[in-house]
């Protein structure tokens, strides 16, 4: 019942906290604090997964689907898995933030 009242609540922090305090009550779950270093580690390690998939790559579908992951990556800070079909949806989401040459040689 708290939980859900926090729901009603303006405060994200404050159905987080209440969440936290509910859980570990009911079930001894503990929710991990936000490691930055390791997401960083993390990140980098992808993006340098995806370089080496982009320079060991010869089909050309292939190479603009890592080269959209790369971009995306870079351009928000967040890694993205998506499939291929996802291709179009991630360079108009990147269209902003890359040139418009860029964008219309990705295109």
């Amino acid at each position: 019942m708290k939980l859900h009242k926090t729901l009603l609540a303006s405060s994200a922090e404050e159905f987080i906290h209440t969440l936290e305090n509910e859980l570990m009550n009911v079930c001894d779950v503990m929710l991990k604090k936000v490691d930055k270093k390791k997401d960083r580690q993390i990140l980098f390690s992808h993006r340098h997964q995806l370089l080496d998939q982009l320079g060991a790559c010869s089909d050309p579908a292939l190479i603009l689907h890592l080269a959209a992951l790369i971009l995306f990556q870079h351009a928000t800070g967040s890694m993205l898995h998506a499939s291929g079909k996802f291709v179009p949806s991630i360079l108009s989401l990147l269209q902003d933030k890359v040139g418009e040459s860029d964008y219309s040689i990705l295109s």
